[in-house]
């Protein structure tokens, strides 16, 4: 688990999205190293702020080694239940010992045993009792949020002074990204973002195209989302990969993200015997959705990127209406389509709790570059959609910069806004899953006939 931290730090804060290694693990101790590795990734903004209290030189000025077990010592003690404060430090010394240096080894001891002199607990006998928490988090400068709605006590009010800070600090999100949402969304949609972060967000199934009656499996292991066509899993992992193998038309996808396909089932009619294209298609998630709705046109599917576009051929050997083609061919294989979806790269801020390391390597000037992608490929849907035919443009962001003013902006390429929907992130730590949903948005844009 400290390794896989280790290149997590090296990269920071382009952080990858490998998951941590755990062949060879008896089940119990791999679930053990993935819960502090994701515990460390979602809140590593956090834990480096109380690590550095405590910290002669900023944690990011240190060797990715020593940074990762001191990352992975203090998500145990403040973010995770039921871990023995001794076992958490020892175990981090010890690897510190074995990998790093004694003088190393040695300052993790004494940073970890003052973070854990900053948590309040119920007992002196520190190494028996697990720390204090509370059911509810207020939001105070004693309390650090967990992803259940409760929180961490601390033992002084230890963190910012400043409210927006302290929120930005105890969520994990970023400077840039925490000030772009202020200026743009104001305080209170930023709030609710940023407490949006630390909830834990659900598997949820896309049963919408479902052909007859659910499975005995599904019904069992998963129960009814609020929006309709979606059920929220509840069953293990191994059992989903089961269910998903043997049922072609049921797939993981959030509400949100179905709900741009589902809401086109109005234009079907005018594609039958047409073509429809799915530009950026990705592993195929909405290509499958586009087949049902548009059973009676062909889908012709594409992504630049050869190991998505190798996914996608796979999906598509289960559909008989879809075709998939290289990139480089859509804009003649395509040419005259009554529907076209560019479902655009985007800087995934819709999904942030979901993404975690999407946070993490926002910037202005990535944005910037995306809104710059999102124009060539909106230029290439124009020039292939049929005059009168479709546009539908699609990103699982929340900013205006990659969605209403990308709407507008299609104007000068001959397209008129139609309809669009911008859909917010809802969920919050502790909250109902069934109510769960990423952000979206959505606009349907015709092109004219002339």
């Amino acid at each position: 688990m400290v390794w896989a931290l280790s290149r997590q730090a090296e990269r920071w804060p382009d952080l990858d999205t490998a998951p941590v290694n755990t062949d060879g693990l008896p089940p119990r101790d791999a679930a053990f190293a993935h819960a502090i590795y994701d515990a460390a990734l979602r809140r590593w903004i956090t834990l480096e702020w109380v690590l550095n209290r405590h910290l002669r030189q900023p944690l990011s000025g240190m060797k990715p080694g020593a940074r990762a077990v001191l990352i992975g010592g203090a998500a145990q003690m403040l973010l995770l239940d039921r871990v023995p404060v001794h076992a958490a430090i020892n175990e981090s010394v010890e690897w510190a010992k074995r990998h790093l240096s004694g003088s190393l080894a040695g300052m993790v001891n004494g940073v970890l045993r003052n973070v854990w002199r900053d948590i309040l607990t119920q007992t002196s006998d520190d190494r028996l009792h697990s720390p204090t928490r509370r059911a509810e988090w207020s939001g105070s400068r004693f309390e650090i949020p967990l992803p259940d709605g409760g929180c961490r006590v601390l033992r002084e009010p230890l963190l910012p002074e400043d409210p927006h800070e302290r929120l930005r600090v105890v969520t994990s999100c970023p400077q840039a990204l925490y000030e772009h949402w202020l200026g743009t969304h104001g305080e209170a949609i930023t709030r609710a973002q940023a407490i949006h972060l630390l909830a834990t967000p659900p598997t949820v199934i896309n049963i919408a195209h479902r052909r007859g009656s659910l499975p005995e499996q599904l019904e069992a292991l998963s129960v009814p989302h609020a929006q309709r066509g979606s059920r929220v899993w509840t069953g293990p992992r191994s059992e989903l990969s089961s269910l998903l193998a043997k049922n072609s038309d049921l797939w993981v996808q959030d509400s949100s993200s179905s709900a741009c396909v589902l809401g086109l089932a109005e234009y079907a009619e005018a594609a039958r015997g047409g073509k429809v294209v799915d530009l950026c298609a990705g592993q195929g998630t909405k290509t499958r959705q586009l087949s049902s709705v548009f059973a009676d046109a062909t889908v012709f599917a594409s992504d630049p990127d050869e190991p998505r576009l190798q996914t996608l051929r796979h999906v598509a050997a289960t559909l008989a209406n879809v075709r998939v083609v290289e990139a480089t061919e859509i804009a003649t294989q395509g040419a005259g389509a009554a529907l076209v979806l560019a479902d655009v790269p985007c800087s995934n801020s819709g999904v942030l709790a979901r993404r975690v390391e999407a946070r993490y390597r926002w910037s202005l000037a990535q944005l910037d570059r995306l809104i710059a992608v999102q124009r060539e490929i909106l230029t290439t849907a124009a020039s292939v959609v049929a005059k009168g035919g479709l546009v539908v443009y699609s990103t699982c962001s929340i900013e205006r910069e990659e969605n209403q003013q990308q709407a507008a902006w299609a104007a000068g390429l001959g397209l008129e806004l139609v309809r669009e929907r911008a859909i917010l992130p809802e969920g919050v730590p502790g909250g109902p899953d069934t109510s769960y949903r990423d952000g979206a948005y959505c606009a349907v844009l015709r092109r004219s006939r002339t």
